[in-house]
């Protein structure tokens, strides 16, 4: 009989504006306290005096109290390897990170801390967890650039894969966590899939991505799991075009045991009214269901994503547009020539460096621009 030596639960994105009122339904609560670690992502820092950063995209901060109210929950392993992480910059980090008392933190810092395994030892076993972003701001993606001396370890830099494998050697457990991927489609880009597959040959025991916001499905590839997006644990929203699933979030569940095999559990929770809570709804175990069915069907898959980038091209197009290229309305030539009268250009050009440089923005760009146009 194997017995479970220990057991982590796996949690999505954590943006808390306000915590006062912030609850957790009991079963949550039992649920948090069965496990050794429970692990979640800190999406943005905590508010405070320093300044945002230029950048594309909004600058977003949560509760000064949001830390304390995940340790006093039980929440004891933090990812911050994320896209929004900086967006005040090294001191808005630099008070985040203190703002933790007890919890682990993983993914970000100077290039040597964002980019170490946490190493937890449980019942004579070490479990490696390793959390990684895309590029986006705030991102360390060249080492020879002291510019910026602390940042979020980034997924695909090429030490990365040296990191995995080394890191496998001594250790019985390899866990990683992404943020990445295009935001609020319900199914992951193929060049993820790839990539997450990648993973698990270098010796990967589970990849579990966050940052789309909303759940995506999850497939076993050589018999290990592969969770494309988690979704939102906590993070309200006042904005009418939102879909439903962005309230939406899945918990993974891992139990380790003697024998070297690990079992996992996959829960739906829901947020409402400032109370997250269990989710067994028919509404989301249809939509679960539907998500990994599209995920297993190479045609379904295909044509709902080739879908989506024709979709989205457009919006990309407008962020060009803001960036120095040919404005694509009224709109935006006014604030153009508004940029160039005042010696400088509207967003300074930061559209076009996010769109470049973020793996999942270029992925999509390019994949519509070349079904629009027939091209190989």
């Amino acid at each position: 009989m194997n017995t479970s030596l220990f057991r982590i639960n796996f949690f999505g994105d954590f943006v808390a504006p306000n915590v006062e009122n912030l609850i957790l339904q009991d079963t949550v609560k039992e649920y948090l306290h069965s496990a050794d670690f429970n692990v979640i992502n800190f999406e943005a820092p905590i508010q405070s005096k320093a300044n945002p950063i230029y950048k594309s995209g909004p600058n977003i901060f949560q509760d000064a109290k949001a830390p304390a109210w995940l340790e006093n929950n039980k929440f004891n392993l933090i990812s911050i390897a994320n896209n929004h992480l900086f967006d005040y910059g090294e001191e808005g980090f630099k008070q985040t990170i203190q703002s933790f008392t007890s919890a682990k933190l993983i993914g970000a810092g100077t290039w040597e801390e964002a980019y170490k395994p946490c190493i937890l030892t449980i019942n004579s076993k070490k479990i490696a967890i390793i959390s990684l972003t895309h590029c986006e701001f705030g991102t360390l993606t060249d080492i020879y650039d002291k510019r910026f001396s602390k940042g979020c370890a980034w997924i695909n830099h090429p030490y990365v894969d040296k990191l995995i494998t080394e890191t496998r050697k001594g250790v019985d457990f390899l866990i990683l966590l992404s943020h990445a991927g295009m935001e609020e489609i319900e199914q992951p880009l193929p060049e993820w899939r790839d990539r997450y597959r990648a993973f698990i040959d270098l010796g990967c025991d589970a990849v579990i991505a966050s940052h789309p916001h909303i759940p995506q499905g999850w497939e076993y590839y050589k018999e290990k799991l592969i969770c494309y997006s988690l979704g939102n644990f906590y993070f309200p929203i006042n904005d009418k075009n939102i879909p439903s699933w962005w309230f939406k979030s899945l918990s993974i569940s891992i139990e380790f045991n003697e024998d070297g095999q690990i079992h996992s559990q996959i829960h739906s929770l829901i947020f409402k009214n400032s109370e997250i809570s269990f989710d067994n709804s028919s509404e989301t175990q249809h939509y679960l269901q539907r998500v990994n069915k599209i995920l297993i069907d190479s045609n379904s898959y295909i044509n709902y994503i080739n879908e989506q980038c024709l979709k989205h091209l457009p919006d990309y197009y407008n962020l060009f547009s803001a960036s120095g290229f040919i404005p694509s309305s009224l709109k935006s030539l006014i604030r153009e020539s508004i940029g160039l009268i005042l010696k400088r250009r509207a967003y300074n050009q930061t559209h076009l460096l996010n769109n470049l440089r973020c793996e999942s923005h270029r992925w999509v760009i390019s994949r519509g621009i070349k079904l629009l146009n027939n091209i190989q």
